[in-house]
């Protein structure tokens, strides 16, 4: 098992270059509309194919992390997803920009594939999770305060030469993750079981929550936000996130995980549900601001608990794997819903949604094996 020091550099800048496009998925789905000519109808359709080819790369990785050196695998992903970011500010040609984006997505999606995987080494996998969104939401308040900067000087082509530069530039870093896993052991019966599970919850939240954000900077410019004031809540946002991630790094496993989780998922089903509802800037602000505190408490303790029930890191791969299949069906369900600006709708697919999954994640935390704190679990398979 790992420290909280040999993993909380290469696994933070791992999450930030690696779900970079979920990040940052409004401001650039809202320039395609404004400068490439895409509509609210059909623009979710680029972000399902990156995600799509994010779930792909993740899945593929599953059987696979513990083989290879994925410490080399991240950093080779990392530099092909910088590139590809770089082409793709100046691809016009609809076809070759949708085979750019997919491609985009495998790369990013091997770096998530390891950064799952690593997660599970960590002896206090809830810690490492939460210091990972608290880092993250410090840096990715960068991009949301200077996207919208970048998109209004240089248009769409600045803000995918950024992020394929910076993310050049990090990938270095990555070969400071480690090189090998355990050996995966044959599965049983009771981790299969335990995979469906994981898979079906985290596809169907996945693709509430994704569709749910590809409308966000909509839905702020609906109530009267400018765009450069849209990246500023985003990135306000963050921050009160990072209230969220560091309480949930503070409480730990002091508490136990069930608790955490109910307390922060009835607060993120009452505040998704309510956003898309509200009319004004300050009430917004306020709900979204709110809405990422409570996801940020929650998101470390769900992962935790998916990596105490198997230190192998298959349960995290699949997990991930699962929620990006299920993110990439989010954009596409919210243009197909709200394709015609009524947003509201989406409020009540996250609230059936989540619901739904949240009776399907209850099951496992009457388990005894999330209670174990800095030692090394027995695997489910």
């Amino acid at each position: 098992m790992y420290t909280l020091r040999q993993l909380i550099i290469p696994c933070s800048l791992a999450g930030l270059i690696g779900y970079q496009s979920l990040t940052v998925l409004p401001i650039i789905l809202g320039a395609l509309v404004d400068y490439r000519g895409f509509t609210l109808a059909n623009v979710g359709y680029v972000g399902s194919i990156e995600i799509l080819g994010m779930a792909l790369a993740v899945a593929v990785s599953t059987g696979l992390i513990n083989r290879v050196r994925r410490n080399q695998l991240a950093f080779g992903a990392a530099i092909a997803l910088g590139l590809t970011q770089i082409s793709s500010a100046f691809t016009l040609d609809p076809s070759l920009f949708f085979a750019e984006r997919f491609l985009a997505g495998i790369s990013a999606g091997c770096m998530a594939g390891v950064l799952a995987s690593t997660i599970a080494l960590a002896r206090e996998p809830e810690r490492l999770t939460a210091f990972i969104y608290l880092i993250d939401a410090l840096l990715a308040s960068a991009f949301y305060l200077g996207l919208p900067l970048i998109i209004a000087r240089f248009e769409l082509a600045g803000a995918y030469a950024l992020l394929g530069g910076v993310t050049i530039l990090i990938s270095p870093a990555f070969l400071m993750l480690p090189a090998h896993g355990p050996t995966t052991a044959l599965a049983s019966a009771g981790f299969r079981k335990d995979a469906l599970r994981v898979v079906a919850f985290a596809v169907i939240l996945s693709a509430a929550t994704a569709a749910l954000w590809t409308f966000t900077e909509r839905m702020a410019l609906q109530v009267g936000l400018t765009v450069p004031q849209v990246g500023q809540v985003f990135a306000g946002g963050l921050l009160v996130g990072i209230i969220g991630a560091s309480l949930a790094a503070w409480v730990g496993d002091r508490f136990g995980s069930a608790r955490p989780i109910i307390l922060a998922w009835t607060m993120v089903l009452v505040l998704a549900f309510a956003v898309p509802y509200l009319p004004t800037p300050a009430a917004f602000i306020l709900g979204f601001c709110l809405l990422r505190f409570f996801m940020n408490i929650n998101d470390p303790f769900i992962v935790g608990v998916v990596a105490r029930l198997d230190v192998e890191g298959r349960l995290t791969t699949i997990f991930a794997a699962s929620g990006l299949f299920g993110a990439a069906i989010g954009p596409f369900l919210a243009s197909t819903i709200s394709g015609d600006g009524d947003f509201t709708r989406l409020g009540w697919v996250f609230l059936l949604m989540g619901s739904f999954a949240f009776i399907l994640f209850a099951q496992f935390l009457k388990r005894p094996e999330i209670t174990r704190t800095g030692t090394l679990a027995t695997p489910s398979g």
